[in-house]
């Protein structure tokens, strides 16, 4: 296993930028711009665990404000939403229970 088997590279964004430069032949660079992040304001629950507030617009087209810890991010369907699209599976904070949430539908709170 190296560290590219590991879920994140084991590293923060930056590291695995300078490895992928490093990886391609070229020399990390001060020009080398890092992506915005989509989710921004994390807080952290009592586990140590990242966790986020957005509004949502579930199945039925209601709007609701979840909190959530993400656990995975994946391209595939779910009992809800039938169409392949991106989907979040995560811990709800409020509901005590795992949740898949549509990516397309998550909104800033």
């Amino acid at each position: 296993m190296n560290e590219w088997d590991l879920p994140g590279g084991g590293a923060s964004p930056e590291d695995r930028a300078h490895r992928l430069q490093r990886d391609a032949g070229s020399a990390p660079s001060d020009n080398v711009t890092q992506p915005e992040p989509i989710i921004k304001d994390l807080g952290v629950t009592m586990s140590g665990l990242p966790s986020f507030t957005f509004s949502y617009v579930n199945h039925s087209g209601v709007l609701m404000i979840r909190s959530v810890v993400p656990l995975r991010i994946f391209f595939g369907t779910s009992l809800y939403y039938t169409e392949p699209q991106w989907l979040m599976e995560a811990f709800d904070l409020d509901r005590n229970a795992n949740r898949t949430f549509a990516m397309n539908k998550i909104n800033k709170h």
